[in-house]
């Protein structure tokens, strides 16, 4: 796993002393917040140091917000108007679409696989559009973005071998 204690640190510009430990755990946090200067600074280290730890981290973090974005009980329909909603994507090379997210997040909600069709990267692509939108979507704050952080990091490492 990336455990960043021998690299250089990023500038930050949040206000929140405790965060992600990893180096994607910090590549994420920076994207959710929309802080792209931050984004490129650990992008480019994980490209340095290998990008292994990052779907592992991505993919738990995105199945947490999922659930406290759409509690059991959620409507369908909530998660059509969610995903249909318009929303600055967070590259003019992502193709947002609508309908895939909406089969991503309803898989990951129990419903029997709808996402056989997609690739690994195209469900990463994905998960990181949406990580970004349903963080905004809640307004969830620095604490418990990092918490969110913390417990994706922690699942990732603990399935390590």
């Amino acid at each position: 796993m990336f455990w960043d204690d021998s690299l250089s640190a990023a500038p930050t510009t949040s206000g929140s002393t405790r965060g992600p430990q990893t180096v994607p755990g910090k590549m994420l946090r920076a994207i959710a917040r929309r802080d792209f200067v931050e984004f490129r600074h650990w992008r480019s280290v994980m490209h340095r140091v290998g990008n292994d730890g990052l779907g592992p981290i991505l993919t738990s973090a995105f199945r947490s917000v999922v659930v406290r974005r759409f509690p059991p009980g959620t409507d369908r329909r909530d998660i059509i108007r969610f995903a249909m909603q318009p929303r600055q994507p967070l590259s003019s090379t992502v193709n947002l679409n609508p309908l895939e997210a909406e089969a991503y997040i309803r898989t990951i909600l129990g419903e029997p696989d709808l996402i056989g069709d997609l690739s690994g990267r195209r469900l990463s692509d994905l998960a990181m559009q949406y990580f970004v939108f349903i963080v905004e979507d809640m307004g969830l704050g620095d604490e418990e973005l990092d918490s969110i952080l913390a417990k994706a990091e922690q699942f990732a490492d603990s399935t390590r071998e």
